[in-house]
């Protein structure tokens, strides 16, 4: 990729990027009650949170939507869509592993059930977003090479992300089943 296309790929992302986040955003805003629904249904959180969380992830997504787009706070936006898209994942597998897929997902449509397309999906999203933190920081200035060692260092990084993340969702999991986690929840709400 010469200097020429460099910055022609990275906007692409970035655009692509923030309309995922307002896609998201809004359909959770357009359908509250259906997100809360969804929320719950991970039972991940204490119930005293859900309410919180249900109006603060939209919110969130819609300022890495705005930080993205702005062209100034591009890595910020891309980092906070990183840390979202993580969480989400998590969430995610914690249920997978658990056998609960008929779970709401709560992404942009409220009726989807999670599954495995969603973990894959998620992982392709953290690339692109792991990808416009790198090129936000290197301001487009990667020769070929550069971009080579980049993408080399980014599918590393994300492989062994991918493999804590699921090492990490699987004792976590393990831990909540030994030590009945829906009763400590239940005792602090």
């Amino acid at each position: 990729m010469d200097s020429t296309v460099a910055p022609y790929a990275c906007l692409y992302l970035r655009v692509v990027l923030a309309v995922v986040a307002l896609w998201a955003a809004a359909a959770k805003l357009l359908h509250i009650p259906s997100f809360r629904k969804a929320v719950e249904g991970y039972e991940l959180l204490p119930k005293w949170a859900e309410g919180t969380v249900t109006i603060l992830i939209p919110v969130l997504e819609l300022s890495a939507c705005a930080a993205l787009l702005s062209g100034k706070f591009v890595a910020g936006g891309a980092s906070l869509l990183l840390v979202l898209l993580v969480l989400f994942t998590a969430a995610i597998l914690i249920n997978l592993m658990a056998g609960r897929t008929e779970i709401a997902c709560g992404c942009f449509g409220m009726t989807q059930r999670i599954s495995w397309f969603m973990v894959f999906r998620n992982l392709a999203l953290t690339i692109m977003t792991t990808f416009t933190i790198i090129a936000s920081y290197a301001r487009h200035t990667f020769t070929q090479s550069r971009w080579l060692s980049a993408a080399t260092v980014m599918a590393g990084l994300c492989t062994l992300g991918a493999a804590a993340l699921i090492n990490s969702v699987s004792s976590l999991h393990a831990n909540m089943r030994r030590i009945g986690a829906s009763k400590i929840w239940a005792h602090l709400g």
